[in-house]
């Protein structure tokens, strides 16, 4: 058995790891199907953090996810690794535009300090900082949440499906068709809400993937409304044809209650579906209204709002949230916050961090301990922030 959860960072992040390393190495062929409940096993670790260790494989392209063949490798070829550092230039080449624009004075006069450096001893070590510096000095999320140590601020999905379970009792639903996208997300959320469903006492009629490329769903509406069921819930985002989803089911289902997760919850679904469709939509995403975080979120709706003239979108806040934690696991880091594994267990100490979310810690798995989630509604075509639910979802 593989000793994963011996290993000092996160869970998901050492699963992520250690199946990286096989594919890269060969030990896992290209083409082989991987198994999630034996690799639970393995790890001696449950389903959740290893659904979430693939899921980080997809968004590197070494494993594809079809809910009919299951997880197969992908594996890289010698040219995925030359597309490899084509992006990496051109990432690299950008956060350097960008930060002509929003570099600081004392960002440029690191800059110079690194730049001199260079010439020393370590060149590789100096070299390091330097584009580190660089990067930072671009301001850009996008571009930094590369540096990613699999920390997180948003809530896990599988909250989020605890969360859709009890939003789906409070409106009175009994039985549940379950459509999904066939991604990892879309998959991952539905088999949640799937789980948590029948546990809640909710029928659970079908948990069945779209296929993407359709032009419409009409054949699939007439199905559901065949079926019996009087709710539907989608995993997935919106751009695997949600809003086609909801236009489709609703008009052969119309008082079918429609429930979508935070993958659904953005301007570009909820401005495009049906009026009558919004009646009956309610989505789940763990913004909550600014009226329940603390003055210092308030500050930041208020700024983004006066320099973006409009409502940031619901991700927003955990993005600005995001970056100020991994500064500050940087700054807590110290000496060593241009060490990558440094920053990783300083940003596994922070505990009781009063933030624009409120008071959250830093779990085992990189999670935190945040755990409300928002309900919302589809008003005239944006969404509105019905109630605070209460969940905690058992991994």
């Amino acid at each position: 058995m593989s000793d994963i959860k011996s290993i000092g960072t996160t869970v998901r992040s050492r699963a992520a790891a250690e199946l990286r390393d096989r594919i890269l190495t060969g030990r896992l062929d290209v083409g082989s199907r991987i198994d999630l409940d034996e690799l639970s096993e393995e790890f001696g670790i449950s389903r959740t953090p290893v659904r979430e260790a693939l899921l980080e494989l997809s968004y590197e392209g070494l494993v594809a996810v079809n809910p009919r063949s299951g997880i197969t490798v992908l594996g890289l070829t010698p040219d995925d690794a030359v597309d490899n550092f084509a992006v990496l230039a051109l990432l690299v080449g950008k956060a350097a535009e960008l930060a002509t624009d929003r570099i600081t004075d004392e960002q440029l006069a690191e800059l110079h300090e690194l730049a001199d450096a260079v010439a020393g001893d370590d060149v590789v070590a100096a070299n390091r900082r330097f584009h580190r510096a660089v990067n930072l000095a671009s301001g850009s999320r996008r571009l930094l949440v590369h540096l990613r140590q699999a920390q997180r601020v948003v809530p896990a999905d599988h909250i989020q499906a605890a969360a859709q379970v009890s939003y789906q009792k409070d409106q009175g639903c009994k039985q549940l068709y379950i459509l999904n996208d066939k991604e990892v997300y879309g998959k991952g959320i539905a088999d949640g809400v799937s789980a948590g469903a029948e546990t809640a006492g909710i029928k659970v009629v079908a948990n069945e993937g779209i296929d993407t490329k359709a032009a419409n769903f009409r054949s699939l509406a007439t199905k559901i409304k065949g079926s019996g069921a009087d709710c539907m819930f989608f995993g997935g985002i919106v751009e695997n044809k949600a809003v086609q989803v909801w236009r489709d089911v609703h008009a052969a289902n119309p008082t079918m209650k429609l429930f979508g997760p935070d993958g659904v919850a953005l301007s570009d679904f909820s401005s495009k579906i049906p009026d009558s469709a919004a009646k009956v939509t309610f989505i789940t995403n763990p913004t909550l209204d600014p009226k329940l975080y603390p003055p210092a979120a308030q500050d930041f709706f208020t700024k983004f709002k006066q320099k973006y003239g409009k409502d940031p979108e619901p991700y927003a806040i955990y993005g600005y949230e995001a970056m100020k934690v991994a500064l500050l696991a940087i700054q807590n880091a110290g000496d060593k916050g241009n060490d990558r594994q440094a920053v990783i267990d300083a940003f596994f100490k922070i505990k009781d961090r009063d933030s624009v979310l409120g008071k959250y810690s830093i779990d085992k798995n990189g999670d935190t301990t945040l755990s409300d989630y928002g309900a919302d509604r589809v008003k005239d075509k944006k969404l509105v922030f019905d109630k605070v639910i209460k969940a905690q979802g058992a991994s």
